[in-house]
């Protein structure tokens, strides 16, 4: 019996891995009405929709003796997906620095930054370790995805200056040396607010999270913060 050429083998394997995939395609846009499935990762719901809006709006109202200080009305609500992405550093200091006192320290430190509203703050990754996320398929039909408000470029950028000048440069007087080590996409699920304040025509969207950051510390947006000098 005469044996198949093995290229010819190989383009028949070739051509039913293409077929296979387009009917994976077809498959996960039929499942959602035609719209293209994505795979995410979310950090986890553990607020009810009641809890994270009434901490929101109380935290916002800010009390002075029991009366609340900012008079606003929430205009609309909807549940939404904010974008973040959570950058792991390492970093090495050498030389001297500003002061002129040699400098001989490596370490890691972790950076959450906020796509939506474009700015970067420490997370305590050496106490932390990786965010809790759970993977998840989903579209626009599920749920709103905000877009990113800037490129995954500028975002890279921004956290390394702020690592750079924030941190390494306000402790230790010197912007050090930065290898990137982890860069992870992750989206945060939150009711968005449009608050409307009294007496004034503009609005502002604030979020309730609804993940266990929103719960214990809503400073910066929710998630923990450390600035540790050994690091």
């Amino acid at each position: 019996m005469q044996r198949a050429c093995p290229i010819a083998e190989i383009t028949i394997m070739a051509s039913n891995l293409q077929v296979l995939l387009l009917w994976i395609s077809l498959f996960r846009k039929c499942r959602k009405g035609g719209e293209e499935v994505a795979s995410i990762f979310v950090t986890p719901e553990v607020s009810a929709k009641e809890d994270a809006i009434n901490g929101k709006i109380s935290r916002l109202q800010g009390k002075l003796f029991g009366i609340p200080m900012i008079k606003f009305s929430v205009a609309s609500m909807k549940k939404v997906l904010v974008p973040y992405r959570c950058f792991v550093f390492d970093f090495k200091l050498s030389g001297r620095n500003a002061k002129w006192l040699r400098l001989n320290k490596k370490g890691c430190v972790g950076i959450i930054f906020d796509l939506n509203e474009v700015h970067s703050f420490e997370y305590d990754y050496a106490d932390m370790g990786d965010l809790a996320l759970e993977k998840i398929e989903t579209s626009e039909n599920d749920i709103h995805m905000i877009k990113p408000h800037c490129s995954e470029e500028e975002a890279k950028e921004f956290a390394i200056l702020y690592v750079q000048n924030r941190i390494l440069k306000r402790i230790y007087r010197s912007t050090g040396e930065l290898v990137p080590v982890k860069d992870v996409h992750f989206y945060r699920p939150a009711w968005q607010l449009e608050i409307r304040y009294k007496g004034k025509q503009i609005t502002n969207m604030r979020y309730a999270y609804l993940d266990a950051y929103g719960i214990e510390n809503e400073h910066i947006l929710g998630l923990k913060v450390r600035l540790d000098e050994s690091l």
